[in-house]
């Protein structure tokens, strides 16, 4: 098994962090299908190697048995699983697979160990006589010199913030991997997310328990009647064309519903082609031998949606999922961030993961790559939401931009609250790029006026029969989208740039005119995961001079260039 670069820079950081701060134990921040299981494997390699003893914990048995097939993989044969899940009671290898939940309070029976590796190490709880703490203070007790080494998509609690401090059994994070970064290169599938209908009214204002929307009114808000039905018709209509569809619903009930609404759209062909049954349900009361099976059938495409409550969230692995379903909302960081991820595996024919969200979850939280977990109490901030929409064009911006990346809008100051809808929201900062190239036929202009907003100017690129491509030149504007508008200029023509910052009839007539004569491209790469498509490069444009260009041309060419182009109600701003 040949690990990837990233990989071998996260068990580098380890040692390397252990070398200049040889008391510390440090954790590991990798998102979901990144791999962990490989490094666990690489670490638990080295010290077998070294002489040393390791055991890999963990709470759910799906990962014991991941974890162990890694490592054997990593050339390691001498290991053992201690688990009352998989039924199995290994005491004496040099490696130990071992859920904590068997193992915390059984550390006379199974001996000292020189390291220990947690998986999903954001499950660590902070009370001192947690299961994770006990096991550790006690193997600190025969041996001064045992280290822990966390890993985790998500370092940090509900509660209480960063899993890191320096009281904690973890002290610092020694390496992370951008989300992004993995997209770009190609190691996570991309996320896309539309807008959706159906979504339950008032999310927010439901109470709070133990860290968590409270589970009976989350039940009889998202059981309402019609809710179901309105909820699941748009899940049709935005997963037309989606062929594994991984839904989390709110309570066994909602589940219930959910599956018999399904099992209601009777030629399921129309809405995904697979054959056979077209889902399964899967709760923490389903029998492991059937949840297993379930799996084995979901990966193999056998049917398309696989409906579940609170089971998938970790230790999940199904790379054909390209579509994810939130008909729940979760008041906890962290669980978001494990059920958008299980979308984010890459799959043979699998361009991206649509991430569908009816609990107001990517606003409530944030882009997934950019979730950090709520301070502590005592800190600083002032609850931002983590995203925000634009006045001027309605798209959604990550709260700390000042400028609008879609329209040049510049926020003042001091910004004002306002309501957003979370199915609108990117479910990564900015969006993951969906980018698709076109053929420009031909290029139109026109003023937009809205009463009390500066004018702009539409530009509108012919694409393909019936298809065009807009994006507004703020030519009237100051500060930054005046820049954007000299650039756009600077790029088509050799002239400098006339357009007029003052707003008269005059000048907006007299720049249209000239729009006319800049240089059209011959394509255009457009990006097509927003809200509104964003045109994100121009193929084949050449800078003209604007004085020859007007002087070929008659002012009958230059009123035909001048095509109107959709009524104001089609715009979005």
């Amino acid at each position: 098994m040949i690990p990837r670069y990233y990989q071998l820079e996260a068990v580098e950081s380890v040692y390397d962090s252990w070398q200049h701060h040889p008391d510390q134990n440090v954790c590991i921040n990798l998102f979901t299908a990144l791999g962990k299981s490989v490094i666990i494997g690489m670490l638990a390699k080295d010290f077998n190697d070294a002489g040393g003893r390791c055991i890999v914990l963990a709470h759910v048995k799906e990962l014991l048995e991941q974890n162990a097939d890694k490592i054997r993989k990593c050339g390691v044969d001498d290991i053992g699983i201690y688990s009352a899940g998989l039924g199995r009671r290994d005491k004496f290898n040099k490696v130990l697979v071992a859920g904590i939940q068997s193992v915390y309070d059984k550390v006379v029976e199974i001996g000292r160990f020189d390291l220990a590796i947690i998986d999903e190490a954001h499950t660590i709880g902070t009370d001192e006589d947690g299961r994770y703490r006990q096991f550790i203070a006690a193997q600190q007790k025969i041996n001064p010199n045992f280290r822990v080494v966390g890993l985790t998509a998500t370092p940090f609690r509900m509660k209480s913030g960063p899993i890191c401090s320096v009281e904690g059994p973890l002290h610092r994070i020694c390496y992370s991997f951008p989300v992004r970064k993995a997209i770009d290169e190609g190691f996570l599938s991309p996320l896309i997310s539309k807008a959706g209908q159906g979504r339950p009214e008032h999310i927010d204002d439901m109470h709070i328990r133990n860290g968590e929307f409270a589970p009976e009114e989350v039940d009889a808000m998202f059981t309402a009647e019609g809710k179901v039905k309105a909820a699941m018709d748009d899940v049709f209509r935005q997963a037309d064309g989606r062929k594994s569809i991984l839904v989390f619903g709110s309570s066994i009930k909602h589940c219930n519903q959910i599956c018999e609404y399904i099992d209601a759209k009777a030629d399921v062909t129309l809405y995904g082609g697979n054959s056979g049954a077209s889902y399964r349900m899967v709760t923490g009361d389903t029998e492991s031998g059937y949840r297993n099976d379930a799996v084995d059938d979901f990966r193999a495409g056998k049917y398309r949606f696989l409906v579940n409550m609170g089971v998938y969230t970790t230790g999940f692995d199904a790379p054909n999922v390209d579509c994810v379903v939130l008909l729940r909302p979760t008041a906890s960081p962290g669980l978001y961030v494990q059920m958008v991820g299980r979308g984010v595996r890459i799959s043979e024919g699998k361009h991206n993961c649509l991430v569908l969200d009816y609990g107001d979850n990517v606003v409530r939280h944030g882009p997934v790559d950019m979730v950090k977990g709520e301070q502590p109490k005592g800190s600083k901030g002032g609850g931002t939401a983590p995203v925000k929409e634009c006045p001027q064009c309605n798209t959604y911006n990550h709260a700390a931009r000042r400028i609008c990346e879609q329209c040049g809008y510049v926020w003042p100051a001091i910004e004002h609250k306002h309501t957003t809808t979370a199915s609108d929201a990117n479910v990564l900062s900015g969006g993951v790029p969906v980018l698709c190239r076109y053929p420009v036929a031909e290029v139109y202009y026109s003023l937009h006026k809205k009463e009390g907003k500066t004018p702009s100017i539409c530009v509108e690129y012919n694409v393909g029969p019936g298809k065009y491509i807009k994006e507004w030149v703020c030519a009237f504007h100051e500060g930054y989208a005046r820049v954007k508008a000299e650039k756009w200029w600077n790029a088509r023509c050799d002239e400098e740039c006339p357009l007029p910052v003052s707003e008269s009839e005059a000048d907006y007539d007299t720049t249209l005119k000239l729009c006319a004569f800049v240089s059209k491209p011959t394509e255009i790469e457009v990006d097509e995961s927003e809200r509104f498509p964003k045109i994100t490069k121009y193929y084949g444009l050449t800078r003209k001079n604007i004085d020859a260009a007007m002087a070929e041309r008659s002012e009958q060419d230059e009123a035909n260039l001048l095509v109107p182009i959709v009524p104001d109600d089609d715009i979005p701003f």
